[in-house]
């Protein structure tokens, strides 16, 4: 599926029904490295993956990153989505943060992989404003994302859900896609907040 957005072309996946899922990728991925989380949240979610702008399918390689978030609303606002959760790796992850902070009407809970901040003051405060629950998934082998920042995102979460994964690395919803399913199945129906 596609949406044109001023003058690109974001392309995005649509699946499933139920309570809303947005996966966003990582720098230089796109929504199918979201494959196995697709197929198994589809069967009880309404999942929405989307090529960023200048990643996939989708146009844009001049969009600025600090307007990714825009983006990534658009589709939401586009396919008719009110409230969202809203799982990012790393770079997706800042996007999804951006995306809670500016467009607090559409978050709902809010999973963070492998994620870093480095935030001007203004954005800095606008996300740790945050006021949702935050689910922050670690791959302990990890050589991108120095463990500070998991320190971090964990003082500023109102919220804390931390989920470590020994063996995995930089991407543990690729290398342990059954465990990370089960992790992300049970933050986005626990009732506790």
């Amino acid at each position: 599926m596609q949406l044109n957005w001023g003058k690109e072309v974001l392309h995005y996946t649509d699946e499933g029904t139920g309570d809303a899922v947005l996966f966003i990728h990582g720098l230089g991925g796109n929504a199918n490295n979201w494959l196995h989380q697709r197929r198994a949240l589809a069967l009880h979610h309404r999942v929405i993956a989307l090529d960023m702008p200048g990643h996939g399918r989708s146009s844009g390689m001049g969009v600025a990153f600090e307007n990714y978030w825009a983006a990534a609303a658009a589709v939401l606002d586009h396919v008719g989505v009110e409230c969202v959760s809203t799982v990012g790796l790393a770079m997706g992850a800042r996007v999804g943060i951006a995306l809670a902070g500016r467009r607090p009407d559409l978050a709902r809970r809010l999973t963070l992989v492998n994620a870093y901040l480095t935030l001007p003051p203004l954005d800095h405060a606008r996300r740790v404003e945050l006021d949702i629950p935050v689910q922050i998934m670690v791959g302990e082998q990890d050589h991108l994302v120095p463990a500070s920042c998991t320190e971090e995102l964990l003082a500023l979460a109102r919220h804390p859900h931390p989920h470590r994964f020994p063996s995995s690395g930089h991407l543990p919803y690729l290398e342990e896609p059954s465990s990370f399913n089960l992790v992300l199945e049970k933050f986005l129906h626990d009732e506790t907040g």
